[in-house]
């Protein structure tokens, strides 16, 4: 469900916003007091002299409960409510067993998440992931269950889990649990599952610092929104800045609980001079896609004028695709069919009704009888429907969805025997395409002067990075090392520079009719990449086009950020080894087939005069049914052409076997030009000067 704030939910955070700034309390108590003689007051009520000291203390020491209701930014957690005070885990602690080491980081409650962080080292996502198969639960999916338990001895179960990094030597985990209004002192966390292991961990908690946090702006710097519109608002929800960082909250919110996102959706800002400034994700929506997320950016002076507009995945080019659904005891849009008494195989209607909702229209032009036991509607295509779904009552027993193919909506109803008189058929869903523009025009304001807390700072890495090492062939295959040998003889032109490397590889696969699918039937993707005097890569360039040149996306990775200037977000890239440019695409293939056991063949023919051999590996396949083309599908053939004299791929080729005999290619992948050059285009130049990183 969308986030919706209620106005006494906006109005308490804009209190406790201003209490946590260090609002004094002793003087509102003393001019209290001291509206009589302030001895004569204690005289009489000496219970007050008890009641000063108390908030005296409570003041000094830091722990009044209003000074705790922190509103503002934790890192990893987000920000904070301001519901109630804000709890955090004391100390990190951590276990371990039979070489399983189990860190809790951080730990977080603000009244509306209890929020836990750890780290595990010892033991990888493959290994976890046996013992989660062995024994399964459903409740938190892939990750290792865990629940906490509280004095009472009451059991929390987590909502669920997510990591971030679940190839890496220690892999991150957070759990989410419901809210816990009375937070006490110690409470303890189990996780189980862990390489066969439980972990019981104490948690002490203590109320948090003002400096573990960073404050957010007030509501009237930072609360602003778009435009309605088809139902939808996107709104700018919190900011908090340091001197080093900026991070944001957003909302989408619909004004109809009929309506919700499909996918995921992010934010791209630019300002009045054409900069981008990414948004590193650093909170992600937690249950739904129209939920609301948290991004970090760079910090800001005030005088930029911002444009945030709000834009959907790559493959939908930008739009949302949304769905407006019934259940089946509501009121929904329908209409009334008759087929008469005796409706015969192959008879034709022609219908003139037409359904309305937010965002969509139906046109429902014709009907006729597929069979004994189906009737298909005929819906005219819409700009921007995708997908839809009815119901009738009585006397069907099914509904069906009907995917778009270019032409009519075919929705094909299903009966156990075709009805013979009047009934009502309802809508029940549908999908599509929002294609409106949600933009935000916001002021920062200038963003705080550097302190010497430096909780929030990024730690300077002790060692260099090593150069990435090729990884070791798997298989010593005859075969094998002869086409590495090749491919070494070609990456070796781009081992040393500085200089730069411009590729475009070209591919494409199958679309399904009506799906929309990235990438799509045929593509380009350009890249520039800078390489230094050891051809390390400093920073690169990605650019992909469609069959008209028509950029899809642009991607960036420079300074340790991985960044999609079509969509505005990326993230931080590893900086645990330094990359150098290669193209060991053929190698890295057959070793995987040779490990597999998969059949590899190969031959030598010519690829555009040129002498070039032809390989294939072919592997069976558990059989299905193909979605498109309804065929059995038993194999899976992957040919490969490669350039005999310097060592380039040519083309790949991934293809489905039908049971038949016959043959569809899938996919298709392949280098078109590479080259080492002196310097890039100045417009490539101008990309990486218009990225304003954290």
């Amino acid at each position: 469900m969308m986030a919706k704030k209620t106005r006494r939910e906006v109005l308490d955070s804009i209190a406790a916003l201003r209490v946590s700034h260090g609002l004094n309390l002793f003087p509102h108590v003393a001019e209290r007091l001291y509206r009589r003689s302030l001895m004569q007051t204690l005289r009489a009520r000496p219970i007050l002299v008890i009641a000063l000291l108390v908030v005296i203390a409570l003041l000094l020491n830091g722990v009044a409960y209003a000074i705790d209701r922190f509103v503002g930014y934790i890192p990893g957690f987000g920000f904070t409510s301001g519901s109630q005070a804000v709890l955090v885990l004391d100390a990190p602690i951590s276990q371990t067993h039979n070489g399983i080491t189990l860190r809790v980081d951080k730990v977080v409650s603000d009244g509306n998440r209890f929020w836990v962080e750890m780290t595990v080292s010892g033991y990888s996502y493959f290994e976890m992931q046996d013992h989660l198969d062995a024994y399964p639960n459903p409740d938190t999916g892939e990750y290792p269950p865990a629940h906490l338990v509280l004095p009472s001895g009451q059991k929390i179960q987590s909502l669920f889990g997510e990591s971030p990094n679940l190839g890496a030597a220690e892999i991150l985990f957070r759990y989410e649990f419901p809210p816990l209004k009375d937070v006490p002192a110690l409470l303890t966390l189990v996780v189980e599952k862990m390489g066969g292991e439980t972990f019981i961990m104490p948690l002490q908690m203590r109320p948090i610092h003002q400096s573990e946090i960073v404050p957010a702006q007030p509501e009237a710097t930072s609360l602003v929104q778009s435009v309605a519109l088809n139902g939808l608002t996107f709104i700018l929800e919190k900011v908090a800045q340091s001197s080093t960082e900026t991070f944001f909250e957003f909302t989408v919110q619909a004004d109809d609980p009929h309506l919700s996102l499909l996918s995921p959706w992010s934010v791209l800002v630019t300002d009045q001079h054409g900069n981008i400034y990414p948004l590193i994700v650093h909170t992600k929506s937690s249950v739904h896609f129209g939920d609301t997320k948290t991004y970090k950016s760079a910090p800001f002076r005030g005088d930029e004028q911002l444009t945030m507009r709000l834009v959907g995945e790559i493959f939908t080019r930008g739009k949302l695709p949304a769905r407006y659904g019934y259940s089946i005891s509501e009121q929904s849009p329908s209409f009334h069919f008759d087929p008469g008494s005796a409706p015969q195989v192959g008879q034709t209607w022609q219908l003139d009704e037409t359904l309305h909702g937010k965002g969509f229209t139906l046109h429902l032009i014709g009907a006729r009888v597929a069979s004994e036991h189906e009737i298909i509607f005929e819906i005219e295509p819409s700009t921007n429907v995708t997908r839809v779904a009815f119901r009738e009552e009585p006397p069907a027993e099914i509904w069906a969805d009907a995917p778009t193919d270019g032409g009519n909506i075919q929705l094909r109803m299903g009966y156990r025997s075709l009805p013979n008189g009047p009934y009502e058929i309802s809508l029940s869903t549908v999908e599509f395409m929002l294609e409106e523009t949600w933009e935000i025009n916001w002021t920062p304001q200038p963003a705080p002067q550097p302190s010497s807390d430096a909780l929030l700072s990024t730690p300077t890495p002790d060692s260099v990075p090593e150069i990435y090492a090729t990884p070791t062939l798997t298989s010593a295959d005859p075969f094998l090392l002869e086409v590495e040998a090749l491919s070494q003889k070609f990456n070796s032109q781009f081992e040393t520079g500085p200089a730069w490397i411009h590729v475009i590889w070209e591919g494409g696969q199958y679309q399904t009719p009506g799906l929309p699918s990235y990438p799509p039937a045929y593509y380009t993707i350009e890249k520039w990449l800078e390489i230094n005097k050891d051809g390390v890569i400093i920073r690169q360039l990605s650019t992909d086009r469609d069959v008209d040149e028509i950029i899809l996306q642009q991607n960036v990775r420079v300074a340790g950020y991985g960044v999609n200037l079509t969509q505005g977000n990326g993230g931080t890239v590893s900086s645990e080894s330094l990359q150098r440019f290669r193209e060991d695409y053929v190698v890295d293939v057959l070793d995987r087939a040779f490990q597999n056991g998969q059949s590899v063949q190969h031959e030598e023919t010519t690829c555009e005069g040129q002498p070039c051999w032809l390989i294939w590996m072919q592997s069976n396949v558990e059989p299905f049914r193909h979605p498109a083309t309804q065929k059995m599908v038993i194999g899976n053939i992957q040919k490969i052409w490669m350039d005999l004299q310097i060592g380039k791929l040519i083309r790949s080729e991934n293809i489905w076997l039908y049971e038949d005999g016959t043959e569809k290619i899938e996919a298709f992948y392949g280098l078109r030009i590479i080259e080492k050059l002196d310097s890039a285009p100045q417009e490539v130049l101008d990309i990486f000067s218009r990225i304003i990183l954290p």
